[in-house]
């Protein structure tokens, strides 16, 4: 019952901040996605390669690559909107939904290769 209410709070939290600045967004919505997507790969790399810095196994540096970028996007919304504008929200709002996006996918790729080593491993090809 949790993760439902915690998707529903997120996705009428984020769509109120889109709802409320539209305009903004279809006017420098480009340059907004693009910090964003930079924002959370700078994440992921910084995560990956100081873990890699540190003998930790590999599953410690996915989890921390995953951990460094996706972070609390929801508390930003709420800061933002609070204590600036519902514009200055618009960055958080997104990254929200990116990170939601870019985590899942990269934890499939990695369990996938996981996969595919195992199998190399047992049958030798």
């Amino acid at each position: 019952m949790l993760p439902l209410l915690s998707v529903t709070a997120i996705v009428t939290i984020v769509g109120a901040i889109m709802g409320k600045n539209a305009e903004q967004i279809l006017s420098i919505g480009p340059l907004i996605f693009l910090g964003v997507i930079a924002h959370n790969g700078l994440g992921l790399l910084l995560g990956f390669g100081v873990g890699s810095m540190f003998p930790f196994a590999n599953p410690q540096r996915r989890a921390l690559a995953i951990e460094v970028a996706m972070q609390n996007s929801g508390l930003a919304v709420a800061l933002a909107a609070t204590h600036f504008s519902a514009a200055a929200a618009i960055p958080a709002a997104l990254f929200r939904v990116w990170h939601n996006v870019t985590g899942p996918l990269l934890a499939t790729i990695w369990v996938g290769r996981d996969r595919a080593a195992a199998r190399q491993r047992a049958t030798g090809w």
